[in-house]
């Protein structure tokens, strides 16, 4: 059963974009959600992965609340963004590469076939429902249109998954004073330390997330080995990065989709304790003061 929130205020509105031959196009698409009584200064700010939309920070395939809520019920006003040519955020007329993912693809790059799977298999069909082409020649304007969303939007705190973990970077990197913290839930590669300054980024505090069986594919293996050197070249500048490997930890089976496993809720929490930890939210009220 869901806690009670009381929330002020729910509502949309595009971001970015520019206009050509008297349309508009490039601009992403940001939902807000806020609180009567929040317990953080900063909104958190939520991007999705490839193939994904917002939705996958909603409830989950087979319907417990997901994180939106949960980051809700923790005290944070919560934006949701859809990236540009996914969900409500603005297409691009005639896009030159469009890949639809199919059953077996996303099973497969998303770990979810394993015996001590976390992912709710029964409702994988649901997340297929959800699941939308990657338009691969927008890049650019892609980046323009997260750059803008965290521009007006900031300052935040940036949660970013798989995909999105490579724009927020560039993001940070490019608006400092508009991020004051950055979760990373398995970041599809990041800045290369050897050829970016990673200088602006030193008052920022990032966590990256980790799930299991990423020792099993290549492609994982380089994402996580990428990652892993822009976290060391963090805290090589004195920044304060730390790094949850969830195995390390005990926690094992978890998908790449670590928003809709089994412990999404365990997940949240984790990272809500690391946010407090940072002083980005106040402890839950005392009874006394939820009654005054």
């Amino acid at each position: 059963m869901r806690e009670t929130i009381t929330v002020t205020a729910v509502g949309g509105f595009p971001v970015g974009g520019q206009e050509s031959d008297g349309r508009f196009e490039g601009q992403a698409h940001v939902q807000y959600i806020r609180l009567a009584r929040p317990r953080g200064a900063f909104p958190l700010l939520m991007l999705h992965g490839g193939g994904l939309t917002g939705a996958c920070f909603g409830d989950t395939p087979d319907g417990r609340p997901g994180w939106q809520w949960d980051f809700l019920a923790a005290g944070l006003d919560v934006l949701v963004a859809d990236g540009v040519g996914y969900g409500r955020a603005s297409y691009r007329p005639r896009p030159t590469e469009a890949l639809l993912r199919d059953r077996q693809t996303l099973w497969d790059l998303f770990r979810i076939g394993y015996p001590d799977s976390r992912f709710p298999t029964e409702a994988f069909d649901a997340f297929l429902k959800q699941v939308v082409p990657v338009n691969r020649d927008l890049p650019a304007m892609r980046q323009a249109g997260y750059d803008a969303v965290v521009d007006q939007t900031g300052p935040c705190l940036l949660l970013t998954h798989s995909a999105a973990g490579p724009y927020g970077f560039r993001s940070s990197l490019a608006l400092p004073d508009s991020v004051r913290a950055h979760i990373a839930v398995e970041p599809s590669g990041a800045p290369d330390p050897d050829t970016t300054d990673l200088a602006p980024l030193r008052a920022i505090p990032h966590v990256f997330l980790w799930g299991d069986h990423l020792d099993d594919d290549p492609m994982w293996r380089d994402e996580y080995a990428s990652a892993r050197r822009f976290h060391d070249a963090l805290r090589s500048l004195g920044a304060d990065s730390e790094w949850i490997d969830l195995p390390a930890r005990g926690i094992t089976g978890n998908s790449h989709l670590l928003m809709m496993d089994d412990n999404s809720t365990r997940l949240s929490r984790l990272l809500c304790d690391w946010l407090r930890s940072k002083g980005l939210i106040a402890p839950p009220p005392t009874d006394d003061e939820v009654t005054t």
